[in-house]
Parts: structure tokens; sequence; C-alpha cells
């Protein structure tokens, strides 16, 4: 195991072995306000640092988010690294309206149920030092904020309801 981020290492370097594996399980809930068309800060709790033994080994990412938002809005979730949105992560521009990110959708929009995007991204960082992937979320809504949920929507605490979980997992992948 390595001893800083508590992830298992391997150490041969035949291309494409998976040379350490680092998770983050977020359990707690999440909500935030977020403003029409705005983007949520990157999701506390819902981070995961991993540091590649060589600049030509890449990362890949895999994501599993149980989110919601109030209201009858696209939701849009985005994967971050060093805390902006990684562009090579998102969708190409169409148009000049449209946000780019990394998976959404407009699903099901009643805020005590949960919605579940899923993704993997293949990343290449070119660096050796520490790099810390997130999530943050863009409201859809062009003229209306919203707050955004994860792992469990409004207050409400009914036997019908439930808490959920969401994930990111970092592998460094040899080059």
């Amino acid at each position: 195991p390595n001893a800083t981020t508590g992830g298992i290492v391997r150490t041969t370097t035949t291309p494409g072995a998976i040379l350490q594996v680092v998770s983050t399980a977020k359990t707690d809930a999440w909500s935030a306000s977020v403003g029409a068309s705005a983007t949520s800060a990157v999701i506390t709790g819902l981070t995961v640092d991993i540091a590649p033994s060589s600049t030509s080994n890449k990362v890949l990412i895999l994501c599993h988010i149980s989110g919601t938002m109030s209201g009858s809005i696209w939701q849009n979730w985005s994967l971050t690294r060093g805390g902006s949105k990684l562009d090579a992560a998102t969708g190409d521009q169409h148009g000049s309206n449209r946000k780019r990110n990394t998976v959404g959708g407009l699903p099901y929009t009643n805020t005590e149920i949960m919605n579940n995007y899923f993704f993997n991204f293949l990343d290449s960082p070119s660096s050796t030092s520490t790099q810390t992937y997130g999530i943050v979320f863009t409201n859809g809504a062009g003229g209306s904020s919203g707050t955004a949920y994860i792992n469990q929507g409004t207050s409400s605490d009914d036997a019908s309801r439930g808490s959920y979980t969401s994930t990111i997992t970092a592998m460094e992948v040899a080059g």
C-alpha cells in the first residue's frame, strides 16, 4: 500500500498494468444552491488524489454520482482536475448556448428520487505530481436557480426515502 494515499501500488511497468488504485466513497448528503447556468464548487468529499509514478502513465477515472436537482432542470456533472473542469472530459461545443459537461440529462425531477450517473475517463496528466480529481454540478436552467443534491434529497425523514453513496476511483495505468 502507498503510505500517503492508502491506495494499492504495483511495481510492474508493463503497458496497461494497473499500478495503483485510490477510491473515495461519499456516504453523507451534500446540497448546494446553484444559480441559473452557474457551476457549483467541487463537491465536498467526492474527490480523489493520485500521484502517477511516471509522466507517461495515464489515470483512469471511474465515477458514480447519485444526485438530483430541484425543479425540472437539466442536471450536468463534470470531472475536474485541480479544481477546474477537465476540458478533455467534456463534450464539444455544439451551438453557442449548450453547456459543456461530462455527463447529464433531464431525468425524473422529484428531489426525493436520486438519479444515477456513471462515467469513466482516461486522463493523461503528463505529471508525477499529485492530481486531485473531483466533480462539479452545472445548473442547466438558463433562467432559474435551484438546489443540487448528492446521496439524499430534501430533508424529509420518511421510511420510503433512502440515503445513497457516490464514488470516484482513480487508477494509475502504466504507459
